[in-house]
Parts: C-alpha cells; sequence; structure tokens
C-alpha cells in the first residue's frame, strides 16, 4: 500500500488506540514514529481480521488496494476471536451483505449474535450503534443505541471495520466458512 506523509493508522488495543504514523520529517530518523512524533515505530501489522482506523492528510481520497489469499479458501474455515468487551474487527472474507440480505449475521459472514452485544460503525461523523436486546420492547431484539428503537441487522461493506462489544465474560468465536 502506498505510504503517505503524515498519515496515521490507529489499532485498538483492547483499551486504547495505538497510533502509528508517517512522518518524512521526524527526527532523528524520518518514517514511522509513534503518535508522540518522536519516537520510532515498525509500520503497523494489519492482518486479516483488524479493524483499524485510517487518517488521510490529503486533501483527496486515497484508495488501497489489499492482496493476497483469501481467508478462508476453499474447503476450510476461518476463526477470529471476538475478546470480552471493546474490538475494532473486520470480516477476514471479502463479502458484503446489505440488510436484505440478512446483514452481517447472515452467511457467508455470521457474525455471532450475543444478548447483549453492540455493533458500532463509523458514519464518518458519528457512530451508528446497533445492539442485539432479546428483552428489548416494544419490538426485540434488534435496537438502536438507545436500546429501544426497533432496527435491523446492520449491513457490512468489503474492507468495513467495527467496533463489536462482547457483553459475555468469555472470547467468542467469530467463524466463516465459503459456501
Amino acid at each position: 500500500m502506498p505510504i503517505l506523509d503524515g498519515e496515521q493508522i490507529l489499532t485498538w488495543t483492547g483499551t486504547s488506540f495505538n497510533t502509528v504514523m508517517y512522518d518524512s520529517g521526524a527526527s532523528p530518523t524520518p518514517g514511522w514514529v509513534k503518535g508522540d512524533v518522536t519516537t520510532p515505530a515498525a509500520p503497523p501489522s494489519l492482518p486479516p481480521g483488524t479493524g483499524f482506523f485510517f487518517f488521510n492528510p490529503n486533501a483527496t481520497a486515497t484508495n488501497f488496494t489489499f492482496v493476497g489469499e483469501v481467508v478462508p479458501g476453499p474447503s476450510s474455515t476461518n476463526s477470529l476471536a471476538l475478546p470480552s468487551g471493546y474490538s475494532l474487527v473486520g470480516s477476514p472474507l471479502p463479502a458484503s451483505l446489505t440488510v436484505a440480505q440478512g446483514g452481517i449475521t447472515n452467511a457467508p459472514l455470521k457474525l455471532p449474535v450475543l444478548d447483549g452485544m453492540s455493533i458500532l460503525q463509523w458514519s464518518g461523523a458519528a457512530y451508528n450503534t446497533t445492539l442485539y436486546d432479546s428483552g428489548a420492547s416494544p419490538t426485540p431484539p434488534w435496537v438502536k443505541g438507545d436500546d429501544t428503537t426497533p432496527t435491523t441487522v446492520p449491513a457490512y461493506s468489503i474492507g468495513q471495520g467495527f467496533f463489536f462489544f462482547n457483553p459475555n465474560p468469555t472470547a467468542a468465536a467469530w467463524t466463516q466458512s465459503l459456501p
């Protein structure tokens, strides 16, 4: 992927963001630095399933193309651990699902449905929050962030990252397989 001077990539540690940026003018060594803009850092690792925020320092849009093998491959499965609490994730499988297709919990993406879970999708200005609450009223189980307004399972687009809140004390598995 091309490197843009001033770009920032934020990954979630489970409790806070880890910020790495590229600064051609950094001192003593130009290149990748931590968010403090001075401490040298390694380029971020973004394996399949890792969600991240990207800050584009340019005034124009930038497209990135990730290349490699589709995960999972034919006749195999992929499992991504969703730890207790918040995690910033994206589907390792390059697939999109609309609301009409059943949204992100439908095959082939199959995000697990956990009572009390939250999906937070960034709109560019704010988070759109969707909760699964089996006790929601008047119409359970999918509701907006206010825990009252009925809604649908969210759609998902290829390459989209989102925060997932796992309300359980143990990790949940997000298992995907090709049809």
